[in-house]
């Protein structure tokens, strides 16, 4: 089966994006695996339902040739998540990055859906 990727997004903060990801994953979750990946780099929510990752922010995924299954936290069965970093650092450095870094980090987003894929998540 072919992976299915929703995207929720919003230019204004506090519009529900974060309580809609949530409540529509553990929906989906009952029926389906799914992975649930924090892109909010700038205002990042989820690690403060799931606490910190064992390896890892989806942040330093996208900088690395890393395996994306070692960044996985695995909450269920069927659902998994990977968090944006609320490290303030972190933030700063993402906030400062130029075109061809968010190019190259682009690329490696499209890797790492074909490798999500793979792992039949």
């Amino acid at each position: 089966m072919r992976a299915r990727v929703v995207t929720l997004h919003s230019f204004k903060g506090g519009t529900g994006k974060t309580f809609i990801a949530l409540n529509l994953s553990y929906l989906l979750s009952k029926n389906n695996k799914v992975c649930l990946i924090e892109f909010d780099f700038r205002a990042p929510s989820l690690y403060s339902f799931f606490g910190k990752p064992r390896h890892g922010y989806v942040n330093d995924l996208l900088d690395s040739s890393a395996k994306p299954e070692n960044f996985l936290l695995e909450i269920s069965d069927n659902l998994s998540v990977m968090l944006a970093s609320p490290n303030i650092e972190d933030i700063k450095r993402d906030l400062r990055r130029n075109d061809r870094e968010e190019m190259r980090i682009l690329e490696r987003l499209i890797r790492l859906k074909s490798e999500l894929s793979e792992l039949r998540l």
